[in-house]
């Protein structure tokens, strides 16, 4: 029986994390990735976490429109935290977001993200609100491939060459109003989870 399914919102994808033989599942699944080379490992894991974050955080459209997309790897994923100037300090941050009415403005740029230069979907973190620290940052669902204002490059690299890492430059990228993962949701909790 398939955990996956094309109906509903993608959720029961995650639902067999709470069977009760759930951790050995993951348990296997990760032996069984860790066999490949361990460039190959974010390939696994980059999409399943953005699946996840959708799952636990993400408006029903949101998860009916992604989930399925990732983790049937019809869609490449990528995380979008690390800064040219703030690094991993995540409140160190730049890239902002603009409520504009109908749609979000964003700006800023990304660097050493897995996946960024072939991504379909990317979590992408910004501030809506810098003022109010952590609770100003929010999560933005971006598409690389569609929305305008995107550029992509590829980073050099001595090693891992078949998971690229690149950058992601973002200039008044318009972004749909429902492309919010729950606005002020950011915590430096949720990023300690990640």
């Amino acid at each position: 029986m398939s955990i996956i399914s094309r109906k509903g919102n993608g959720a029961n994808v995650f639902e067999s994390q709470y069977r009760e033989d759930a951790p050995r599942r993951r348990a296997n699944a990760h032996q069984t990735v860790s066999r490949f080379p361990r460039e190959t490992r974010p390939r696994y894991a980059v999409p399943k976490s953005n699946a996840f974050t959708l799952y636990k955080y993400g408006s029903d459209a949101l998860k009916q429109k992604y989930i399925f997309k990732l983790v049937t790897a019809d869609y490449i994923g990528a995380f979008a935290i690390t800064e040219p100037d703030a690094g991993s300090d995540v409140m160190a941050m730049s890239s902002t977001a603009q409520d504009e009415g109908d749609h979000w403005l964003l700006n800023g740029s990304k660097t050493w993200i897995s996946n960024a230069d072939v991504a379909d979907v990317v979590i992408y973190y910004a501030y809506t609100d810098k003022g109010k620290g952590s609770k100003g940052l929010s999560a933005f669902v971006i598409e690389p491939k569609r929305f305008n204002g995107i550029k992509t490059s590829v980073l050099e690299k001595m090693g891992s060459h078949s998971s690229p890492t690149g950058e992601i430059f973002l200039t008044n990228t318009k972004v749909p109003k429902e492309n919010i993962i729950r606005p002020d949701l950011c915590s430096k909790q949720q990023f300690r989870n990640h």
